[in-house]
């Protein structure tokens, strides 16, 4: 019973605040069992009192009869700590962040868990076309035979296509995040060709504006490069 008094009492502080909030909030006894929702969580689970209070967490928003494992609602009151995931939940509107803290009394004992959950399925879907555009242009970059690569203010190569890779004789993802010269460790060229590779780079960057040059270099024992 003081454990339920104490609850109680916690609701009545935050209930206020909590009540109109946009997102999906629910707070849970020690046993899982749902005690207070607000009325986002009515909407979005287009549930009443009677269906959602007393019942447990993994049976009213899961459809489960056993807590889905590992559940972090039940970390929460072993460790005492806030826990954070995302989930794609159907019955909360699809994909979501949530995050469940411990409610504690006042001689710090777990007396409940606050759950929050936030709508991400908008960002999820933006993601996905951003994946998508990315994976084009990408297919893009990567069939023409110029060489293509980006590099950072200091010059370090964030991406290069195909064609850059193969003309440099770099293979693998070693060379992200290298300048030119940090590339010459990685390929049979002579040195000196990254080296004028990144004083480039440097005239560049001190000119803030674009040049063309068109360079030649005969790596030894092959034909020229232009």
């Amino acid at each position: 019973m003081p454990t339920q008094d104490s609850l109680k009492r916690f609701i009545q502080t935050v209930a206020p605040s909590l009540r109109q909030l946009k997102d999906p909030i629910f707070i849970m006894d020690t046993e899982l069992k749902i005690v207070w929702a607000n009325e986002a969580t009515y909407s979005v689970l287009r549930s009443d009192a009677k269906e959602l209070i007393g019942n447990y967490c993994f049976k009213a928003i899961h459809g489960q009869e056993k807590p889905i494992g590992p559940c972090l609602a039940e970390a929460c009151i072993t460790t005492k700590e806030p826990h954070f995931f995302s989930a794609n939940e159907p019955k909360l509107g699809g994909w979501i962040d949530v995050n469940v803290s411990p409610v504690f009394d006042e001689d710090g004992n777990v007396i409940g868990i606050l759950h929050i959950a936030h709508n991400i399925d908008q960002l999820k879907y933006y993601q996905r076309e951003l994946q998508y555009t990315r994976d084009i242009l990408a297919n893009i970059i990567n069939s023409t035979p110029d060489l293509i690569c980006y590099k950072d203010a200091q010059g370090r190569i964030i991406e290069a296509n195909t064609a850059y890779l193969r003309n440099f004789e770099i293979s693998g993802e070693d060379y992200k995040g290298k300048k030119n010269t940090e590339l010459a460790l990685l390929s049979k060229l002579p040195k000196w060709i990254f080296e004028h590779c990144e004083k480039l780079d440097e005239e560049v960057w001190r000119l803030r504006r674009p040049i063309h040059v068109r360079e030649q270099f005969a790596p030894p024992g092959r034909p020229p490069r232009i």
